[in-house]
């Protein structure tokens, strides 16, 4: 995800990854992943 991109789409692409991911962990590593870089 570009720095510049805006923050709704940020929301929904992490939304999509939830969904298909599966798991409240699997969405938290790439949470973590985004906001440490």
């Amino acid at each position: 995800v570009p720095a510049n991109a805006p923050l709704a789409s940020t929301y929904f692409n992490l939304r999509k990854t939830t969904i298909y991911g599966g798991s409240n962990e699997v969405q938290r590593n790439i949470v973590s992943q985004f906001v440490l870089g």
